[in-house]
């Protein structure tokens, strides 16, 4: 919606269209409660969606689990932010009737959804 008058979606540009799918995703992985993987979607942003998106991503992260495939790990991870070498995964915990992974994030309420325990 532009101006109070609808736009359609041929009309919207292709990182608009890019980030509101993202956050239709999030919003939908936070609502069941499960994880979301986005595979480079937020290339067409710019520096300053990107800047916000970077700051929802980590904010979600701590509620549920994101996982990101990108060739530009510096668009979704603040400098210095990269795992170093050496170090594993540890896999996920379960709390609940959410997972917890070992980052501490715990996904929504009670969803009366049982996940399996991951290691």
């Amino acid at each position: 919606m532009v101006a109070g008058a609808v736009r359609l979606t041929d009309r919207i540009s292709v990182g608009t269209r890019e980030q509101l799918s993202t956050l239709y995703r999030l919003a939908l992985a936070e609502y069941l409660c499960t994880t979301v993987v986005l595979d480079d979607q937020l290339v067409q942003s710019d520096d300053t969606r990107m800047d916000w998106f970077r700051a929802l991503l980590a904010e979600k992260a701590r509620v549920f689990q994101i996982v990101v495939f990108t060739c530009r790990p510096g668009d979704y991870l603040a400098a210095g932010a990269t795992r170093p070498k050496g170090k594993r995964f540890i896999g996920t915990q379960m709390v609940g009737s959410c997972e917890r992974s070992t980052s501490g994030g715990l996904c929504g309420e009670n969803r009366g959804r049982a996940h399996p325990k991951k290691i």
